[in-house]
């Protein structure tokens, strides 16, 4: 009985200590690439990863798998449970195809190894390792992408499973006893058991993670459009400030008016509004590079913290307004909306001039001082001002 305790501990530890380790390392990476902008849960978020990245994992997650497979868990002195297919299953449904697919191929020459030179068996376990893990891949392809609710999935695993296993079973044994089958049925029990054990403790992980995810992403970005909103940005340009002081790194400071916003809303309605204001902040989005922190600040008005050098900054707001104009909002009826926005820029050179010490205000009004002006002269137009 406590070798079955441990060794049911240790398969459960792995299998949801690795999964889980696996879930943390996305979240990161998707949230350095800015998911959270356009998805706030990323367990409906397609992972996108390098290849050699996906591959990498897959190979790690085969080791894992291998090595569920050579700790068993004891249920009687000659009944044990092999957990290693759950990995591909979770693999799949947590990170992507290639992923389940190097982590099988793994598997599969991991255990050739293993048998050919530390453990020899019958051919019959060759089999078993090559076309059973396979299976267990295709399946769980397969249930992935039938888009069916988790749970189903989870079930419909267990029930195939169960039921092509039962045939290795068959053709392992050839003849039955009431001893066979008691062990068999205790082998899908404990399976099972464990199975669904761990795929609730990782959904429920899972979805807490998503909870904390959805909490913090309506405190940081703006529900319309996906950018940061007004909070993030007077944080952003504090940072910007505080990190440029020694030496000082120039920057910009742009504050972006979609013009004419009002008559849009009064001539469409607020629903056409509110696709204008997507449509704009996708296109400003399009148009940056990674040197650009992107705000919606309020209403039509929209943020920028650029350190690009002060030339390709002015280049980038009139490629911007290019594409405004050449290429329009369609709407659903087939009409254009055309965009025009106004735009002033504060480029920030020093810290201090003349004894005023440039400060987040200083700065927001200097450029607001420049949309202001951009409006003045007729709108969709750009005037630069200067803190030299």
């Amino acid at each position: 009985m406590i070798s079955f305790i441990n060794s049911t501990l240790i398969n459960l530890s792995i299998i949801i200590s690795s999964v889980l380790i696996f879930y943390f390392i996305s979240f990161n990476i998707l949230r350095d690439k800015g998911f959270s902008k356009k998805q706030s849960k990323l367990s409906n978020t397609e992972i996108t990863m390098s290849y050699p990245l996906q591959i990498i994992l897959g190979i790690a997650f085969g080791l894992v798998s291998f090595l569920l497979s050579v700790n068993l868990i004891t249920v009687t002195k000659n009944l044990t449970v092999d957990m290693r297919y759950v990995m591909i299953f979770f693999i799949i449904f947590y990170g992507t195809i290639l992923m389940g697919s190097t982590a099988t191929i793994t598997l599969i020459l991991s255990k050739i190894i293993h048998y050919y030179f530390f453990m020899p068996v019958s051919h019959e376990y060759y089999i078993n390792n090559f076309f059973f893990t396979l299976f267990v891949l295709f399946i769980s392809i397969y249930l992935h992408s039938r888009k069916i609710s988790y749970k189903k999935s989870c079930i419909l695993f267990i029930g195939l499973f169960t039921l092509f296993r039962s045939f290795y079973f068959v053709y392992l044994f050839r003849s039955f006893s009431l001893n066979i089958w008691t062990n068999i049925l205790m082998y899908f029990a404990v399976f099972s058991l464990i199975f669904l054990i761990t795929s609730v403790t990782i959904r429920k992980s899972v979805n807490l993670v998503d909870s904390f995810s959805q909490i913090k992403n309506s405190a940081t970005f703006d529900r319309i459009t996906g950018l940061y909103n007004r909070e993030q940005f007077e944080q952003f340009l504090r940072d910007q400030l505080d990190s440029s002081q020694y030496p000082f790194v120039p920057f910009s400071l742009i504050l972006l008016d979609m013009d004419d916003f009002k008559s849009i809303n009064d001539t469409y309605g607020h629903q056409i509004g509110d696709q204008a204001l997507r449509y704009f902040s996708d296109a400003l989005t399009a148009s940056s590079t990674g040197k650009i922190y992107i705000c919606r600040i309020g209403g039509d008005e929209f943020g920028l913290i650029c350190t690009l050098d002060f030339p390709d900054t002015k280049a980038f707001l009139l490629d911007f307004q290019k594409k405004l104009r050449e290429v329009p909002l369609m709407l659903e009826d087939g009409r254009n909306l055309y965009l025009k926005t106004s735009i002033g820029v504060a480029h920030a050179t020093k810290i201090k001039k003349k004894g005023i010490r440039l400060t987040p205000q200083y700065l927001f009004n200097l450029a607001d001082q420049a949309l202001y002006a951009a409006k003045k002269n007729g709108k969709d137009s750009i005037v630069h001002y200067y803190f030299h």
